[in-house]
């Protein structure tokens, strides 16, 4: 019970620690993980601090996403509900509820990229295309998988998303998520209120469990052998070893700063930490080189597609030639039938004349 109630403070501090790093200006993305990573090692909770000192920087895309989800939820009621619905037609076949819910889903699109351009406004900036496209197709993948949706409504996305049209979205290192694998769903400004004071609690609890000082209490019972004055000395000594056990725990904060040398717990510099530089651009390397990977497979399927648009293209000019050629002989018959009309009609007036003339003469 004990581990578990500790898990769960564990996750509720690097929940809480995420939902501030993933809200500041992008900009400030590094200098704040440092300070988060900083003030972990000064509450000595290394794993956090380790933890922490690994969260990827956001892609501009997923920083804007990031933001809105946090300033409108309304958007991310409708991204879930909207969501479940096509999910919900798509997996029973029913295609008039797909056509149907086809406006809510470009209406929602159209809001989210209205929303994007705000936060982009707000923030001095305008959002660019490649941006506006990344976000645009986040929230499609957000539509088709249910995982996506909790990603992208997460608060803390790191890349775009995408969906090809089949198969699952791929979420790997898209989303900050616990060592379990459970993603981090996002906390509101009051829930961080309400976590900030038990979150506060432990560290000043922790303290007390660690201090050897409650054992020195044991003291007290000492003056039982005050009778004894060949014991005397004995107390003298504890002191001592008190001495000792300070001289001892003084330097256990000095043995903290052990960590700073790893490199991923220690708070990367923007411009200072040559290896922070290099991670940041193995991971933008990564990122790019998953882009190209997804870019050749849409071209692929879009080649694939516009060959079967120009079949059938090819197909329709030849059913319309077919159609030509037979409306020329219907357009044929028809003058004929016509020519053959008015004879006719000549013929029958001709004959009620002459009809006429002989009843007239008789």
């Amino acid at each position: 019970m004990a581990e578990a109630g500790a898990d769960e403070a564990g996750g509720g501090r690097l929940a809480a620690a995420v939902g501030r790093l993933y809200a500041v200006p992008l900009a400030d993305f590094m200098a704040t993980r440092t300070s988060l990573v900083a003030q972990a090692k000064a509450d000595k909770d290394k794993a956090l601090a380790a933890r922490l000192g690994k969260l990827r920087k956001p892609s501009v895309a997923a920083w804007t996403l990031n933001q809105l989800v946090r300033a409108r939820p309304d958007l991310v009621e409708e991204i879930e509900s909207v969501g479940a619905q096509l999910r919900a037609a798509q997996a029973n076949l029913h295609g008039t509820a797909i056509t149907a819910l086809r406006p809510a889903r470009d209406q929602l699109i159209a809001d989210v990229l209205a929303g994007a351009g705000e936060i982009s406004a707000g923030g001095g900036s305008s959002l660019s295309g490649p941006a506006a496209d990344e976000i645009r197709d986040s929230v499609i993948a957000a539509l088709a998988s249910a995982e996506a949706s909790e990603a992208v409504t997460s608060g803390a996305l790191t890349r775009a998303l995408h969906y090809s049209g089949f198969g699952e979205v791929d979420l790997e290192d898209a989303v900050v998520a616990t060592t379990t694998g459970r993603l981090l769903r996002l906390i509101r400004t009051s829930e961080v209120a309400d976590d900030e004071q038990p979150g506060e609690a432990p560290p000043e609890a922790e303290p007390e469990g660690d201090e050897p000082e409650p054992e020195p209490k044991e003291e007290e019972p000492e003056p039982e052998p005050e009778d004894e004055p060949e014991e005397e000395p004995e107390p003298e000594d504890e002191p001592e070893d008190e001495d000792e056990d300070e001289s001892d725990e003084e330097p256990e904060p000095e043995d903290e700063p052990e960590p700073e040398d790893e490199p991923e717990e220690q708070g990367p510099v923007e411009e200072g930490d040559p290896e922070a530089l290099i991670e940041e651009a193995a991971q933008a390397y990564a990122q790019a080189a998953a882009e190209v990977a997804r870019a050749k497979a849409a071209v692929r399927e879009s080649s694939e597609r516009l060959d079967a648009i120009k079949g059938r293209i090819a197909e329709l000019g030849a059913e319309l030639a077919r159609a030509e050629a037979e409306s020329e002989e219907l357009f044929a018959a028809d003058a004929q039938a016509r020519e053959a009309m008015a004879a006719a009609v000549k013929t029958r007036q001709a004959a009620a004349e002459l009809l006429a003339k002989r009843e007239a003469d008789g």
